[in-house]
């Protein structure tokens, strides 16, 4: 959805560097000492990944903003065609500008080969545009083989679950089981797969993104009981296991039993010890700008102008609040937009780190988002014009990396049973449209539930059923794209009484009323819901979308622009619904569903109200129309140029807590400082009797004339990232709920 501002974002930033250049020439201080630079870890050897190590460095000749440390893997690999994996400013080290020196800690993950520091100077944008000034000794892991990045999966079994994780080398893989902590007596030999940088599409995927993923493993266990709890352990007899886990089965099938499990979308990764990723993933990525430089205000000014946004790390406290509320939870369901890796090796790599305390615990069920799946020639259904968000990546990385009971090779549909809920897994990357093969699995799929076993029905994917985002009425748009699935779905949806859907891809979280063609339907005399209730669950972690309507439709009841997960209770007659703020664990949203024990779909009542259905509701220009190009080029252009041309502006933005201090918090004040501003220009720009265009006055009236209102009723509090030293809290306290 943010592919196009993201490359319009590039471009200006290119153009901003030239001033950073010269702002960088004059304010570097004379040579401060005639040594040599050096740069020194205080480790060779990583023992365990997650280990945390001390690079220092001194010598730097002319210490500037621009001097970084980056971590290069494998050690021997051409950074100038490898992308770094990650990098710190020098300068966050206290010392580096006064005196050339200074120290910095990294946490170093087992990428299964060795790798080094570098020291690097005049980093100011891309590969290439920089110089190396100092290397330090190769770090070397302990166990290439180490076993990590273990997860589990469903299968369509209800005896099984699966358990992958990666090594280097092939050996011989196993997994390990049983009912007692430290007797696993029953063992599982593991297939083994990878992908190769042939296999992407393109992009940084096959290119500077790639490094050896290591092999997967994937191991089945078998003949479980329901409702048990599961000890296991995963590796290799020469290269050494897993630390034990365990996991709880589901309940047998028709029980009366309670199931609890957890559900996001467009989540992310961030880094643990503060680190920037290198630019290219997204949102994780940081474009290479020093803090308090004009061109790292003007990126500042370019994500509120154009997303509506300031980068922080929310996916990492969004992770830690889960894995306090895991306990009890059997399931975790992921719809799309997983790790915004976008053909980056590395950001696997942390996104796995940073999950496994997760979905080592319990299944790991995903479906496929854009930024998985999307690009162009190869099957996707966002060819015209051409998707890129899956970084070259095209789903291979996604298919290897998570296997799903598929029904073949980019197949990415599938169904399964949890205790009362029949799952309906889809990809909206795909084809779905009467005639596709996707349309003929999923009416094969409804019609084939037994109710009786599985009262509720939950339909999952990436891209929105319902939105109350006004962004573009094209097919990709989220406007356009509703109005594609509803087309093709809604009735089919209705007739065979889905419960629930659970969607994201727009940052934010909202729920309808059971709805039917945008008419609430209300609730039939036994308390059971007469449509299916919509809910967008894409505010796990990526930066907020704020093209919500602020005129929310009527069939919405609950609208939150907060970051969190959803945590459901489920039964024979009640699925239970809470929206978390991962920041607090507060509440945001709680809804019941309900059904009378016994209850029976009534196809048959279903199309006769189709058959006489008339909708009385009129929908807004919003709803049809969405906002699309025009507001931007009229509106923000200007507002930048006059922005970029103003040096006092630029000098009191310089001076805002959040760019002076990228971990402060964001409240209302510190908001302010950067956008009143702005808002100041765009009344500016709109005086200007050339402005004539009706989206352009609605944009301004609504995204930024009521943005501090929407900060305000949504935002306060929220914390900020694009850390520098941002460590977040080992334990968070959970509002259990149920």
């Amino acid at each position: 959805m943010l592919r196009q501002q993201r490359s319009e974002r590039r471009f200006s930033l290119c153009v901003a560097t030239l001033l950073c250049h010269l702002t960088a020439a004059l304010s570097r201080p004379a040579s401060l000492t005639q040594d040599s630079p050096s740069l020194q870890v205080n480790v060779t050897t990583l023992n365990t990944s997650g280990e945390w190590v001390e690079v220092s460095w001194s010598g730097i000749q002319s210490p500037s903003i621009h001097d970084a440390v980056a971590l290069v893997v494998p050690a021997d690999v051409d950074y100038r065609e490898t992308a770094p994996a990650k990098h710190k400013w020098a300068s966050e080290s206290p010392t580096h500008l006064d005196t050339g020196s200074g120290s910095l800690k990294f946490r170093l993950l087992n990428h299964r080969a060795d790798m080094k520091f570098i020291m690097v100077t005049n980093l100011t944008d891309w590969l290439g545009l920089f110089d190396v000034i100092a290397k330090s000794q190769i770090i070397r892991p302990a166990n290439p083989n180490e076993p990590l990045q273990g997860h589990l999966a469903r299968t369509t079994a209800l005896s099984e679950m699966l358990v992958q994780w990666t090594t280097s080398d092939m050996g011989k893989p196993v997994v390990r089981w049983g009912t007692r902590s430290g007797e696993l007596t029953s063992t599982a030999r593991a297939t083994t797969d990878t992908y190769l940088r042939e296999d992407m599409c393109g992009g940084v995927a096959n290119s500077t993104g790639y490094i050896n993923p290591g092999l997967f493993h994937t191991a089945k266990m078998s003949g479980l009981q329901p409702d048990t709890r599961y000890y296991y352990a995963y590796g290799d007899e020469e290269y050494g296991f897993s630390e034990e886990s365990s996991f709880v089965t589901a309940p047998p099938p028709g029980s009366d039993a309670t199931v609890k499990l957890l559900a996001i979308a467009d989540l992310g990764f961030c880094e643990e010890d503060g680190s920037m990723t290198w630019p290219g993933n997204y949102p994780n990525a940081v474009a290479v700008e020093p803090v308090g430089t004009d061109v790292e205000i003007i990126s500042e000014v370019q994500n509120a102008l154009h997303m509506g946004w300031v980068n922080y790390c929310a996916a990492l406290i969004t992770a830690k609040r889960m894995q306090e509320d895991i306990d009890g939870r059997t399931l975790i369901v992921h719809n799309g937009d997983v790790s915004y890796a976008e053909g980056f090796v590395y950001g696997w790599n942390i996104f796995m780190d940073m999950m496994g305390p997760l979905v080592q615990r319990a299944p790991y069920m995903l479906t496929p988002g854009n930024h998985e799946r999307d690009w162009p020639g190869t099957g996707t259904r966002f060819d015209f014009p051409p998707a890129r968000d899956s970084g070259g990546e095209c789903g291979v990385a996604f298919d290897k990396r998570f296997p799903m009971p598929l029904q073949g090779r980019d197949k990415e549909w599938y169904s399964f049973d949890h205790g009362p809920i029949h799952f309906l897994q889809f990809s909206t990357e795909h084809d779905f449209a009467p005639g596709s093969e996707q349309f003929a699995w999923i009416l094969r799929d409804l019609q084939s539930v037994d109710r009786s076993v599985t009262p509720w029905v939950v339909a999952g994917f990436h891209r929105p059923f319902y939105t109350d985002s006004v962004y573009g009425n094209s097919e990709s748009g989220d406007v356009g794209f509703t109005d594609a699935i509803r087309a093709a779905l809604e009735r089919l949806f209705f007739q065979f009484q889905v419960d629930v859907t659970w969607f994201g891809h727009v940052h934010s979280y909202s729920r309808t009323c059971p709805v039917f063609q945008r008419n609430c339907m209300g609730y039939a005399p036994d308390g059971s819901a007469n449509a299916p209730v919509h809910m967008l669950i894409g505010h796990a972690g990526a930066p907020y979308s704020w093209t919500i309507s602020p005129e929310t439709p009527p069939y919405y009841e609950s609208v939150a622009i907060q970051h969190g997960y959803l945590r459901v209770a489920a039964n024979r007659t009640s699925l239970q619904m809470e929206a978390v703020n991962s920041l607090d664990g507060t509440v945001v949203d709680s809804h019941t569903l309900t059904k009378p024990a016994g209850w029976r779909p009534d196809q048959a009542a279903r199309l006769a109200t189709i058959a006489l259905f008339h909708s009385n509701y009129t929908p807004t220009w919003l709803e049809l129309s969405g906002i699309n190009g025009p507001a931007e080029d009229l509106v923000l252009r200007p507002a930048e140029a006059l922005l970029f041309s103003d040096p006092e502006l630029l000098h009191a933005l310089r001076n805002a807590t959040l760019v002076k201090n990228p971990i402060a918090f964001d409240t209302i004040e510190a908001l302010d400082q950067i956008f009143e501003p702005i808002n100041n220009i765009f009344k500016e720009r709109l005086a200007d009797s050339a402005t004539t265009s009706e989206a352009a006055k609605f944009f301004y009236e609504h995204y930024f004339r009521d943005l501090f209102a929407l900060y305000r009723e949504h935002r306060d509090g929220l914390v900020k990232g694009r850390p520098t030293s941002f460590v977040p809290p080992t334990r968070l306290p959970v509002n259990q709920g149920f």
